[in-house]
């Protein structure tokens, strides 16, 4: 039998750990205000371990199903403000996934042992929703024509994976 390495298997002091983590909480439908609590609670005994390791936590979560546009329902602050209370501790929220103001956010040097930081919807980007496929404007998304361009997934998932795997 295989045998997997968890997160207890790794030496995290001084590094920067990014955590894909559910927070796909459900939320009052005219409120927005989050209802329960239990996945935000799930991830923290992971979060907290790897704090108390001396790391610093990146966190990466999507929440419902916005289609690759950035719709204010779907947005993870919310979820910020309520892990910082389930946490004890601040938690920096960044209003994009990927981007030049996120990698400079989480760039080696820029954040210190101990700090939280919890990335924007990821589905707010197409490449996320796992559709492939970038229809253009009258398109219905069900039979592209050569008009639609296939989404480089690969390169946006690698935009996210190169917020951390850059030396600390």
């Amino acid at each position: 039998m295989p045998s997997f390495k968890t997160i207890r298997d790794l030496s995290l002091a001084g590094k920067r750990v990014l955590m894909r983590v559910d927070f796909n909480v459900p939320q009052d439908k005219v409120t927005g205000a989050i209802t329960n609590t239990q996945r935000i609670t799930a991830a923290l005994p992971t979060i907290r371990y790897a704090l108390d390791q001396g790391a610093a936590v990146v966190l990466m979560s999507h929440l419902g199903r916005p289609d690759g546009q950035r719709v204010a329902k779907f947005s993870l602050r919310p979820v910020a403000t309520e892990l910082e209370k389930l946490l004890g501790r601040p938690v920096r929220f960044l209003d994009d996934c990927v981007g030049p103001a996120v990698e400079a956010a989480c760039a080696p040097g820029a954040l210190k042992a101990g700090e939280v930081v919890l990335l924007e919807n990821l589905r707010f980007h197409l490449e996320e929703e796992g559709k492939g496929i970038e229809h253009d404007a009258g398109c219905n998304g069900k039979k592209c024509g050569d008009a639609c361009k296939p989404i480089k997934v690969y390169s946006a998932r690698n935009l996210i994976s190169n917020l951390v795997f850059r030396a600390m």
